[in-house]
């Protein structure tokens, strides 16, 4: 069995060091590549190769929290994996800040015995009870479709944002930048048979499952429109 760990990162290689130390005390044959972001101006993708002595690959778009953006690296990976022939089982994803908190031979151990093809944390959507904590949080993030708005309107939107509660036409948003979103359910590619589900962007997925989602996301235009 052979694990590929991909790692994305946006800062300078000492960080990201630490963890990648720790990922070559694996007992177990695996592969590590890092998905670097040039664009945070923080060094570049072949300085973080040459202080890492690790395959990397820069982004090629900027990676902005809170958007489609900040998951692209990670099917760019499974690409770059297939382009390069690297054999690979699993395909564990880690940002620069994360590290083992049980030894890699244990949780190895784990992935090589176990009959499931992931391990991710997720839930419906749409149900009241969720690990935000706000009822309507997966409707409004997810059951409407946003834009971006310039700058110069923030002081509007954050007018507008006090009707966010008590209408279901529109919503504002701030927190990542302006936005404004419209509740359009003509559009809205979930159904009763195709559900949506939300969740934690870091997966450990096996090869098929993670080869799976980065061809829907090529192949479905529409939803991934949606999406992002």
């Amino acid at each position: 069995m052979r694990v590929c760990y991909f790692i994305q990162n946006h800062l300078a290689p000492p960080q990201v060091s630490r963890l990648i130390e720790a990922l070559r005390h694996s007992e177990s044959d695996r592969f590590i590549l890092v998905g670097h972001d040039e664009f945070a101006g923080h060094c570049s993708a072949s300085e973080v190769r040459q202080a890492l002595g690790v395959d990397v690959f820069a982004a090629r778009e900027p990676l902005k929290r809170g958007y489609f953006s900040l998951l692209k690296p990670y099917f760019d990976a499974v690409e770059w994996l297939a382009d390069h022939d690297v054999d690979y089982d699993w395909l564990v994803y880690l940002s620069a800040q994360d590290y083992p908190t049980r030894p890699l031979r244990d949780f190895e151990a784990l992935l090589a015995t176990t009959h499931y093809d992931g391990f991710l944390r997720f839930w419906d959507a749409t149900d009241p009870v969720n690990p935000w904590g706000r009822r309507r949080q997966g409707v409004v993030r997810y059951f409407y479709q946003y834009s971006d708005a310039p700058g110069w309107a923030r002081p509007a939107l954050r007018m507008l944002k006090a009707a966010n509660g008590w209408q279901p036409f529109f919503q504002c948003h701030l927190t990542y930048g302006p936005r404004f979103g419209v509740r359009r359910r003509r559009l809205l590619p979930f159904n009763e048979t195709f559900r949506c589900y939300a969740g934690k962007q870091w997966t450990v997925l096996r090869r098929a499952c993670a080869e799976y989602v980065t061809e829907r996301v090529r192949a479905d235009d529409d939803l991934i429109h949606w999406l992002r």
